[in-house]
């Protein structure tokens, strides 16, 4: 398993280094959806640490804190990319060629649409978002409208192998 930290890292490393335009915000919002199509797709979380409920949506607090003195400022892409498993580098390779071409505040709008954050975020500011929570909703989300693979994959592949390839 990888940690929130090394997804991040590779949210950051896939972007344009002349024009980097991943802000904390943004940065963020891609971690919850890397944990919650991992969730979906593979029926385990992506990475072990907690989901929080805060004001701006879904926050993995240690990315936050780890980028936070960029204020909302575009991150810089790191000098390498981190190495990770064939397994989630796909996986986040699907959600970054997803999510990544949406502002930050987009994304943000989007996760408050959702019912993982809002059910949280009505608890109390700050609250834990369950991973059961997101795994449900996200997987009603795929059985309901499967993604497109041919637009989110970078090289072709049967949908089959493509599930088992997540599955792994």
């Amino acid at each position: 398993m990888i940690t929130a930290i090394e997804a991040a890292n590779y949210f950051l490393s896939k972007q344009d280094s002349d024009e980097p335009d991943i802000s904390n915000l943004k940065l963020l919002k891609l971690v919850y959806y890397g944990q919650a199509w991992s969730l979906a797709f593979r029926s385990r979380p992506l990475f072990a640490e907690q989901l929080e409920a805060w004001q701006h949506g879904p926050v993995a607090p240690s990315v936050y804190q780890k980028f936070k003195s960029n204020g909302g400022q575009a991150i810089a892409k790191p000098e390498t990319q981190p190495e990770l498993p064939e397994a989630d580098r796909e996986l986040l390779d699907m959600v970054y060629a997803e999510y990544a071409q949406y502002s930050a505040w987009h994304l943000r709008q989007l996760t408050h649409s959702e019912p993982p954050w809002k059910d949280a975020h009505a608890v109390f500011e700050g609250a834990e978002i369950s991973m059961d929570s997101i795994s449900r909703f996200f997987r009603e989300k795929l059985n309901a409208t499967p993604p497109d693979f041919e637009r989110l994959w970078e090289r072709s592949q049967p949908i089959d192998d493509v599930i088992a390839l997540l599955a792994a």
